[in-house]
């Protein structure tokens, strides 16, 4: 489902909406008289839940609402932490969504086919087929070898792993020891960072994260970045195959063997690899996570056309009465 979003606010006056009840403006580069906006100032209001541990450098609140000096307005946010009071581990479902955007159409008088959508970030919790530890590992590189990193703030108790592409931004990372669960929950985000990307999605507006197809394309583009990921397969390791294989298998898990193969000989690699599998393994790992991430995806979206069309008329006409 839906997390990190960002927005540019159409079709309302920045002077207006700095007025507005609960817009807490950080700068003064309004004027609390008439909402004029002074020239070349930056203007930064946060509301929604806080977020925990705030230390000053962060934001306290889950959306951030900023007034560029050109009058762009911008709002970016966790829109899963905004639904469930600052904390994004638990399955975000789409009643949920449709609810936060009402609601942040009544906070900012912007309707959802107003908020032009820049960034978006699709991520799922879901139980691994292993270990959240074990199941982290198994991700070596992008297909083409680009290398995993750590992602900034994860620890031994709560790893975590990034790999930033031109048009997205990976993240796999331990939610449940991000949060001290007592179960094993593992988090695959993908931020599609271009409008450009977003566009053939027919993702434009927010409203369009109520439409069946939408959710679907965006599904499916998720999935299809997965599927260019080399994901090792961690129950090969225990099985007694022939020294050849293991020493295939052992290049597999460095991505700087991947980044010395042209593209046939990176098929041709892959190929093997998934022989390897299929002999040996009778559920690999791969194919289950896909299709636990399909299912919690599947899942999240579990409200039939005709109920997500009367609420997407009923977000509408609710924002349209209201101001």
């Amino acid at each position: 489902m839906e997390d990190f979003v960002k927005v540019q606010l159409c079709g309302i006056d920045p002077a207006e909406l700095a007025r507005r009840k609960g817009m807490q403006f950080y700068l003064d580069g309004v004027s609390e008289e008439t909402g004029e906006i002074k020239p070349g100032a930056m203007n930064v209001a946060y509301f929604g839940p806080e977020l925990s541990g705030w230390n000053g450098s962060q934001r306290p609140r889950v959306m951030r609402l900023r007034i560029t000096p050109t009058h762009m307005i911008l709002l970016d946010g966790s829109i899963h932490k905004y639904a469930q009071n600052g904390k994004n581990w638990d399955q975000f479902t789409m009643p949920e969504l449709l609810k936060a955007i009402e609601d942040l159409a009544d906070v900012t008088g912007c309707l959802p086919d107003q908020m032009k959508v820049f960034k978006l970030e699709w991520g799922v919790n879901f139980l691994p087929p292993v270990g959240t530890k074990e199941m982290i590992d198994c991700f070596v590189c992008h297909r083409a070898g680009d290398r995993f990193k750590g992602m900034s703030g994860s620890s031994a108790s709560s790893p975590g792993l990034v790999l930033k592409r031109k048009h997205y931004i990976i993240k796999i990372y331990d939610k449940g020891g991000q949060y001290g669960l007592p179960d094993q929950v593992m988090r695959v985000e993908i931020q599609i960072l271009d409008r450009s990307i977003l566009i053939p999605l027919r993702v434009k507006t927010m409203a369009d994260l109520l439409i069946p197809q939408v959710r679907a394309n965006l599904t499916t583009y998720c999935l299809k970045i997965l599927d260019q990921l080399f994901i090792s397969e961690p129950k090969l390791d225990r099985l007694d195959v022939p020294e050849s294989d293991r020493e295939f298998m052992a290049l597999t898990r460095d991505p700087s063997y991947w980044q010395t193969l042209g593209r046939q000989p990176r098929l041709v690699a892959k190929a093997r690899y998934k022989r390897l599998i299929t002999m040996h393994v009778e559920q690999p790992v791969v194919d289950v996570l896909r299709e636990s991430i399909k299912t919690a995806f599947t899942a999240s979206a579990a409200l039939s056309v005709g109920d997500v069309l009367e609420q997407h008329m009923k977000v509408q006409n609710v924002t349209k009465g209201a101001f």
